[in-house]
C-alpha cells in the first residue's frame, strides 16, 4: 500500500469514527444528546451559580385555593405555590397541559391584570420567588397561554445566564404516548425520538389531527428550543432557552423569551396561528401573496406555451378568475 492512500484510509477512519460519535450523541437515546441532558440539567445556569434558596419548598398556607385565570379559549390554573401548572380547553373541558412546573415553586401565586402593547389588557397569574418570578398570561383573541419567566440577580457582583428551562408539563391528549407523535425541525418523529427542535414543536394525534402546540414567540437575546419524552406512558414536553453569555447586573432582574402553548383541532393550523402571534409580536406584514399560474404544468400547451394560447388563457383568467384572487400568469419555458 502506498503512502498515500495509507494516508487516506488513515483519514477517512478517523472521520467515520468522529461522524459516528457525533451522530450517537445527537441520538435521543444517547445520554449524552441535548435531549437526555436536557431532563437532568439545572433549571437555571448561570456564573455565579444561584442559591440552593431559589427551589426551597414554600411555606404551606392553611386553606389555600388554587389560582386561576381564563380567556374565550383557555382557562389557566396553578397551586397556590404555583406548582402543578393545568391548562384547560374551554370548548371541549380537555385539560391538555397537567402536572406543569415553571423555574420554581413560588412563595406566592397571584392572579392580576396585565397589559401589553401587542395584545392589549389580559389576565396574568404571577408566582413569585427570591430569585425571581414566573407568569402566565391570557389575553382576548389569543388562543395561547404566553409564559414569560423573569431571573433576578441578588448577587452583589454581575451574573452571566448561559442557560434557562422555565418550562416543563405533560400533554394530555386522551390517547397512549404510542399513538402520539411530534412535528418540529428535526421532522416527523415519535416522542422519544425527538433530538430537540428549535422554535417550535408539536404533538399531535395523526388519527385526529388534534394536537398541542408549543411555540417560542420572542426570540430577542436567547435562542428556543423544545423537548419531547416519554415518562410513564405520557408525553413531556420541556422548553430551553440559550443565551451563551446574558449578563444580568448585580441587583437587576432580565425577563426571558416568551413562550406560547395552545390546543388546537388541527394541529397545523394551530402552527399557523403561533406565526400570526409573531407577526404580530414583531409588526410584520408581508406583501399580499400573488395567485399564479404556471404554464409548465398546463395540460395541453404546457412548458412556456406559445403566443396564441397564451393570450387565451390570459383573457380567459382575467374574466373568469381575477374577481376571486387571480393575478399572475407565470410563463415557464425550462
Amino acid at each position: 500500500m502506498t503512502p498515500l492512500r495509507s494516508q487516506f484510509l488513515i483519514g477517512a477512519l478517523i472521520l467515520a469514527t468522529t461522524l459516528a460519535r457525533a451522530q450517537d450523541e445527537q441520538s435521543p437515546a444517547s445520554a449524552t444528546s441535548p435531549s437526555a441532558r436536557y431532563w437532568t440539567a439545572p433549571r437555571v445556569q448561570q456564573e455565579p451559580p444561584r442559591s440552593d434558596t431559589s427551589n426551597a419548598p414554600p411555606a404551606a398556607v392553611a386553606n389555600a385555593k388554587p389560582v386561576s385565570i381564563t380567556n374565550e379559549f383557555l382557562i389557566v390554573t396553578v397551586q397556590p405555590d404555583g406548582s402543578g401548572l393545568t391548562i384547560i380547553e374551554k370548548s371541549s373541558g380537555r385539560s391538555f397541559i397537567t402536572d406543569g412546573n415553571l423555574v420554581a415553586n413560588g412563595v406566592t401565586a397571584l392572579a392580576l391584570g396585565a397589559m401589553d402593547q401587542k395584545f392589549g389588557n389580559g389576565r396574568c397569574i404571577q408566582i413569585s420567588y427570591p430569585d425571581g418570578d414566573d407568569m402566565v398570561f391570557l389575553y382576548p383573541k389569543i388562543p395561547f397561554a404566553l409564559i414569560r419567566s423573569a431571573i433576578r440577580n441578588r448577587a452583589a457582583v454581575p451574573a452571566v445566564l448561559r442557560t434557562a428551562r422555565p418550562f416543563r408539563a405533560t400533554v394530555n391528549l386522551d390517547k397512549p404516548a404510542s399513538a402520539l407523535t411530534t412535528l418540529g425541525t428535526g421532522g416527523l418523529l415519535a416522542p422519544d425520538k425527538n433530538p430537540g427542535s428549535y422554535d417550535w414543536l408539536a404533538v399531535a394525534d395523526p388519527a385526529t389531527r388534534n394536537g398541542v402546540v408549543f411555540g417560542w414567540l420572542t426570540h430577542d437575546r436567547g435562542d428556543g428550543v423544545l423537548f419531547s419524552k416519554i415518562e410513564d406512558g405520557k408525553v413531556r414536553v420541556g422548553g430551553q432557552i440559550d443565551y451563551g453569555r446574558l449578563r444580568i447586573p448585580a441587583g437587576k432582574t432580565e425577563s426571558l423569551e416568551i413562550l406560547a402553548v395552545g390546543y388546537f383541532d388541527d394541529a397545523r393550523l394551530g402552527l399557523e396561528s403561533w406565526a400570526d402571534q409573531i407577526a404580530k409580536v414583531y409588526d410584520i406584514h408581508l406583501p399580499p401573496q400573488p395567485v399564479v399560474f404556471c404554464t409548465w404544468y398546463s395540460q395541453p400547451y404546457g412548458g412556456a406555451s406559445d403566443e396564441k394560447h397564451l393570450a387565451e388563457t390570459a383573457a380567459f383568467a382575467e374574466k373568469n378568475l381575477k374577481p376571486f384572487g387571480f393575478s399572475t400568469i407565470q410563463i415557464d419555458d425550462h
